[in-house]
């Protein structure tokens, strides 16, 4: 079963299907990413305490209807990122993905 604009995987080549999953990939880190940079904005903004959030992750679980957890790990690693510039471009470029970003962001 196919979306719109997203073709049906029962019609890829092999080769094809490497090449969608590998694109999906570099698409998913890079909206991971993007969410990262509005996260990161939004706190410097103080919207989420401007809103009547005690803290960025409650405003981004109430947004996003994700668990706390994630938004909690979410809003470290936006921080994080914040002192990883290369990391950070790497992300927004799909090069590396939200669970690598994440244990770089981790890492001591």
């Amino acid at each position: 079963m196919g979306t719109p604009d997203l073709p049906a995987p029962k019609s890829l080549s092999d080769d094809g299907l490497v090449a969608e999953l590998g694109r999906l990939g570099r698409l998913a880190a890079q909206v991971e990413a993007q969410r990262a940079v509005l996260v990161t904005e939004a706190e410097r903004r103080g919207l989420p305490r401007r809103r009547g959030y005690a803290s960025t992750t409650a405003w981004l679980t109430a947004i996003s209807g994700e668990p706390g957890s994630v938004c909690r790990r979410q809003v470290a690693v936006a921080s994080a990122l914040e002192n990883m510039p290369e990391t950070k471009a790497a992300f927004c470029a799909g090069e590396v993905s939200e669970s690598m970003t994440t244990a770089m962001a981790f890492s001591p």
